[in-house]
């Protein structure tokens, strides 16, 4: 479910009942017995709502402060030591940590309850949890019939009683996961190079303009003024688009290790997940420049 508050009505919540059935009816289609797979996805929804009890509210998460906690991994691990944390991140990661390795930890609290609730759960329930929330990510991706059969749950959830055109749902799947290529191509074939040129020496007038004003003002004093001036020249405008945009070998290297197949929708998501997920990894050890986009 989308938010801890569905969980706090239990089962008598439209929206949250018919979650159950979806749960249900998904095993059923893989092949489980109905009363086996209520009794075992019951605890599982139990086991959701527990942790949704030790998740922070959204209107408790707005002070950045608060959520930036940070830890080493044998701190994470003394806090938490029911979980192998060193070996789980070095089981994902490609390249090595080390325990004195810094981590942010959002809500504490949260990792800490959360650790307590798989010890004392069956590793049973875990287990069916863990499969339930991989088969439930991926239903968008399959074929009409296992979409349909979330259609009950989103209908009770949005209020929509009829599924996005599939064009809609792939243009939005591209547009979240290929920004980049569809970007280049927009650029190259509906953006005027002349209304960028025309929006850059709008933006520098303004900045000079601005710079003019500062330098001018009487009310500051000399080191207030400076910090000021200081501040300004540090501001690097965007406008329109990057240029490497119309750079085919700098776009294409982005995704060199990306390889998709025609008719293979699902495996092509799955393939897009990796290299989002790998790429995000690689990141772990690489300076941020500014200005690099």
């Amino acid at each position: 479910l989308p938010d801890r508050s569905y969980y706090l009505d239990g089962l008598n919540d439209t929206a949250t009942s018919e979650y159950f059935k979806l749960t249900v009816n998904v095993a059923k289609k893989l092949g489980a017995d109905e009363n086996t797979a209520e009794a075992e996805l019951l605890k599982v929804f139990q086991f959701e709502t527990l942790l949704a009890n030790y998740f922070v509210p959204a209107e408790n998460r707005r002070n950045f402060n608060e959520m930036y906690n940070k830890y080493t991994v044998k701190e994470l691990k003394e806090m938490t030591p029911q979980i192998d944390w060193l070996k789980y991140f070095n089981g994902l990661l490609n390249d090595e940590i080390a325990e004195n390795e810094p981590v942010i930890v959002k809500v504490p609290s949260f990792l800490s309850n959360f650790s307590q609730l798989i010890t004392n759960a069956e590793k049973r329930t875990i287990a069916n949890y863990m499969v339930w929330r991989m088969v439930k990510q991926s239903l968008s991706s399959l074929s009409k019939d296992w979409r349909s059969a979330t259609r009950e749950y989103e209908e009770a959830l949005t209020g929509l009683s009829q599924e996005k055109p599939r064009w809609e749902n792939c243009l939005s799947y591209l547009s979240n996961n290929f920004l980049i290529p569809l970007s280049a191509y927009y650029v190259r074939h509906y953006f005027k190079e002349d209304s960028k040129s025309a929006a850059v020496e709008m933006v520098d007038y303004v900045f000079k303009e601005f710079m003019k004003i500062l330098e001018n003002v009487d009310w500051m004093e000399a080191e207030t003024k400076q910090k000021a001036i200081d501040k300004a020249n540090a501001i690097t405008s965007y406008v329109g688009y990057p240029d490497e945009l119309l750079n085919d070998q700098l776009v294409s290297e982005i995704y060199a290790k990306l390889t998709l197949k025609e008719k293979s929708y699902f495996d092509n998501i799955r393939r897009v997940n990796k290299f989002k997920r790998e790429k995000s990894f690689d990141e772990l050890r690489k300076r941020n420049i500014k200005g690099d986009r």
